[in-house]
């Protein structure tokens, strides 16, 4: 059994292994969007995809890894995403997924692990990586939530039916649709991780009718944004808040984030909003607009040292800011995108 990274010949049989082993249909649309199409790809290269080939020169294992940047206090960095780090069950005992990690480390760090499997996080833990925080879901009900309502209607609307609208008002705010060229602010706070937004990632990520890309105009934070996508999630229809961004050090804008999206929640008829948060502050602006948060949190691992991986840093939520646009987590919510 050998590791390798993925090449043209062995791209058809990575396509295979991914549609057999994830039921994903349609994934070389989404790889391709994903990985090929990713603007910190350098030189227009092959994604990054480690995979085990065994001695029938079959793929019976993947780690795949998602180049990006993060920032903290002003300096910026490359890291990148591991995701979709599977074994097929009849290779584990020979450690080939151990191995699999371990090259991938060696050749592709800092690691960002986000939303590991248990499997993935015992691993993780040997290779020494800590945990550094979490991205909780709040929920805001506009309805009563029953896993019966509308459930055949729904499975048969598309997704894409929603046309987001051009403006909104919000406090006598006015908030338009993002242009994909104006300037974009970063979070102003020392000592904590979050990662680089720039008009071309978000072009990138967020053209497609799939979502509605917004800023509010503020004098004071002009350099503001917000991106919203409608999906269903488990028995429910949804908008969720799939990213922002905004001067953590004025909350008050992402409070406007939040009332346009249950304004937008009430003008297409939908059960409610889904917001990600692995921040104090935001936590806390969540709750206070009536926002409560449900199931089990989607936690963050790292290879990258920092003195501000401290305890209580970790414990108070106050290291990192995520969102769902963050390694693979918006491609995972709904089935817009298997």
């Amino acid at each position: 059994m050998s590791e390798i990274y993925l090449s043209k010949d062995y791209y058809d049989k990575f396509l295979e292994f991914n549609i057999t082993n994830f039921k994903r249909p349609n994934y070389k649309k989404r790889f391709e969007f994903q990985f090929f199409k990713n603007v910190y790809l350098e030189n227009n290269s092959f994604p990054i995809a480690a995979i085990t080939v065994n001695n029938l020169n079959e793929i019976n294992g993947q780690f795949l890894v998602t180049p990006s940047k993060y920032v903290l206090n002003d300096l910026v960095k490359n890291c990148y995403f591991g995701s979709d780090y599977f074994v097929e069950e009849n290779s584990r005992s020979s450690l080939a997924g151990f191995y699999l990690l371990k090259k991938v480390i060696s050749d592709y760090s800092p690691q960002i692990a986000i939303g590991s499997t248990e499997v993935a996080i015992k691993i993780l833990k040997l290779m020494h990586y800590p945990y550094i925080g979490n991205i909780n879901k709040y929920f805001w009900f506009r309805k009563i939530p029953y896993r019966g309502l509308n459930k055949s209607k729904r499975k048969s609307e598309a997704i894409n039916n929603f046309n987001y609208p051009d403006t909104l008002s919000i406090d006598n705010n006015k908030v338009h649709k993002y242009n994909f060229k104006d300037k974009i602010s970063d979070y102003n706070v020392e000592n904590i991780i979050f990662f680089e937004r720039t008009p071309d990632f978000l072009k990138w990520r967020f053209s497609s009718e799939l979502y509605g890309v917004y800023k509010i105009h503020l004098p004071e934070n002009e350099n503001n944004y917000f991106v919203v996508r409608v999906t269903n999630w488990k028995f429910l229809r949804l908008i969720i808040l799939i990213d922002y961004r905004f001067d953590i050090r004025n909350v008050y804008v992402f409070g406007l984030m939040l009332k346009c999206c249950k304004k937008l929640a009430k003008i297409f008829d939908l059960d409610g909003v889904m917001i990600p948060s692995s921040y104090s502050l935001i936590d806390k602006e969540l709750k206070k607009n009536l926002f409560i948060k449900i199931g089990n949190p989607t936690s963050i691992m790292t290879n990258i040292i920092s003195d501000i991986f401290t305890e209580e840093k970790i414990n108070k939520r106050d290291v990192i800011i995520a969102t769902f646009a963050d390694s693979d987590c918006d491609f995972n919510l709904g089935s817009e995108y298997i």
